[in-house]
């Protein structure tokens, strides 16, 4: 009974990751998963965001660079993610300046999840 407890815990703990989770579409994500009752851990560049101010003591924001493969594991393994939703991507204005990191980030890394 005591390791079934444990194992139920340890299951309970697990967490969705939202790369590019300060974006539109991922702080919007975030609000409806925990609104379903997931744990929810937000990936991005960036640590801040008015579209979060009303969840961000409800999710666990990590500052990180999806170019970086290494970062991305780290907080999988550290978070024990059981899922993970990719909405990280350079924007226009900036895929326009750096085409070459727009398609490291925006199609390359989306090829590594499949």
């Amino acid at each position: 009974m005591f390791l079934l407890l444990n194992l139920f815990k340890e299951v309970m703990l697990m967490a969705k990751l939202i790369t590019g989770g300060m974006g539109f579409i991922g702080t919007y994500l975030a609000h409806a998963l925990l609104a379903r009752g997931e744990e929810v851990v937000l990936f991005d560049v960036i640590t801040s965001s008015p579209l979060i101010k009303d969840i961000k003591n409800k999710v666990k924001i990590v500052q990180g660079d999806l170019a970086s493969w290494a970062e991305v594991l780290e907080v999988v393994k550290q978070y024990k993610i059981d899922g993970i939703y990719h909405t990280g991507a350079l924007l226009s204005a900036s895929a326009e300046e750096k085409p070459i990191a727009a398609v490291n980030r925006n199609a390359i890394m989306y090829q590594k999840w499949e």
